[in-house]
């Protein structure tokens, strides 16, 4: 028998012949071979899990900095439309500078009339 003095076996269920003793658990070759090949499994599928956490790992890296490149391509373009407002409203200012309220209040008052009158 072989003794595993201070190692925790967690495939206890799993051999239940192992005899658990003060100072550990007892195993017999078989029981070691049946554990080593276990623990060969949990390897195999800790190294495939490990993959897979770098591959998701990539993936998001690579869809935060697209995420981050349509976030500043957007506020590129608000900030274009805004200058455009701006500009249009600046525009607008000096329109009604030159054309001035009388005017503006007597196209009012001519629309107001000529829809008047289509009412009779």
């Amino acid at each position: 028998m072989i003794s595993l003095v201070g190692m925790t076996v967690q495939a206890r269920s799993e051999i239940p012949e192992a005899e658990k003793t003060d100072q550990g658990y007892y195993l017999t070759e078989q029981e070691m071979i049946e554990l080593a090949e276990q623990i060969k499994e949990m390897q195999k599928k800790i190294s495939i899990l490990e993959t897979e956490n770098k591959t998701l790992k990539d993936r998001l890296s690579s869809e935060r900095k697209a995420y981050e490149k349509a976030i500043e391509q957007a506020n590129k373009t608000i900030k274009l439309q805004e200058k455009q407002i701006a500009s249009l409203e600046e525009v607008n200012k000096i329109l009604e500078k030159q054309v001035g309220p009388d005017i503006i209040e007597k196209l009012t008052l001519i629309l107001a009339g000529v829809g008047t009158g289509q009412l009779f």
